[in-house]
């Protein structure tokens, strides 16, 4: 749903994009949470997706644009960091309320989305427009009164006369260049890769897979799942400190050996705990998956969840850059 982004992001602007997404939020989840029929819930879900879709395909590159870049990777990570927050909050809200009868069981998840949706439309009201978007729409006035606010400076300062001639010079620079077209599939693959190497099966499926291959109780696997879970958290916390000293391409390389190693000993580990088989053997062929479990969540937030947001805020020229990130987070 991120396309959407594609056909009218650049008009709107930064902040009036994310006030728009958040709104559609609003509008899907309250349709989920008063659904009656499955049409009814599944048009829900596709709005509240259009939203999502449109918010994060925006928020990194406002944050990207608008902050000092030498902090530009630790502050886009928090932001993911965030997310795995919003994700494991939802796990355990959900399994909190596996345990109440009635339909409030599941509408009041749907519904609760829609509290910090408010929260973001009242914070988007005071915050500015992005310098960049500014400065390439032909707003320089408004873009150096900006600068000048955010980074609480005089327009004659060094800092603010070199970050207005490193804009003006990318822009003219990105202006010359024709062609974005390998920029985006950079960005396209990232994003792909970073839901095809495997974490979908961890975060909604990881319960199942407990039940099944390991042979715990179904309660005891909500548990661990959602234990499973917080370790995306806690991974998702280094680049939020360091990624600006660490480097992205090393970042993810070294993440993605450690998450194929966590992936493949999984693989060979699960089948030697069939379903049924009590013995000592199938019992620690099985602790040791779950080991490897928690490792690639934590890897997961260590480099793959981070590293591909940040790398779309800023290998996309300016002037491609709301479509290249609406291309390259639609395969997410």
């Amino acid at each position: 749903m991120a396309t959407v982004n594609f056909a009218i992001g650049e008009k709107l602007g930064r902040s009036r994009r994310i006030w728009l997404a958040v709104t559609i939020v609003i509008i899907g989840a309250t349709l989920q949470a008063t659904a009656f029929t499955v049409a009814h819930l599944v048009i829900g879900r596709i709005i509240t997706g259009v939203g999502t879709g449109l918010k994060t395909s925006t928020v990194p590159l406002y944050q990207a644009e608008l902050c000092n870049r030498t902090l530009r990777g630790r502050l886009v990570s928090t932001e993911v960091l965030f997310v795995g927050v919003g994700i494991v909050t939802a796990y355990w809200f959900d399994f909190g309320m596996s345990f109440v009868g009635g339909p409030i069981a599941w509408r009041l998840p749907l519904a609760f989305q829609i509290v910090f949706a408010i929260c973001v439309i009242i914070l988007v009201f005071a915050l500015p427009e992005s310098p960049r978007w500014l400065f390439n729409h032909g707003r320089e006035a408004e873009a150096m009164a900006l600068l000048c606010a955010v980074h609480d400076k005089e327009p004659t300062d060094p800092y603010i006369v070199e970050e207005r001639k490193a804009i003006l010079h990318a822009i003219a620079v990105e202006a010359a260049e024709e062609k974005t077209r390998y920029q985006v599939l950079l960005t396209w693959g990232m994003q792909f890769m970073n839901q095809f190497g495997g974490i979908n099966l961890v975060v909604y499926y990881i319960p199942s897979v407990l039940v099944e291959n390991v042979g715990m109780t179904p309660q005891l696997a909500q548990i661990l799942g959602g234990c499973i879970n917080i370790m995306f958290i806690v991974g998702s916390i280094l680049p939020s400190l360091a990624l600006d000293k660490i480097g992205r391409r090393r970042t993810m390389m070294l993440g993605s050996f450690g998450l194929s190693v966590c992936m493949l000993l999984i693989a060979a580990l699960l089948p030697q705990a069939l379903e049924g088989d009590e013995s000592s053997r199938a019992h620690a062929f099985a602790s040791a998956s779950v080991t490897f479990f928690f490792l690639y969540m934590l890897i997961f937030g260590m480099s793959a969840n981070c590293v591909p947001w940040v790398y779309v805020s800023e290998i996309v020229p300016l002037r491609a850059r709301t479509r290249g990130a609406a291309i390259g987070v639609s395969s997410n």
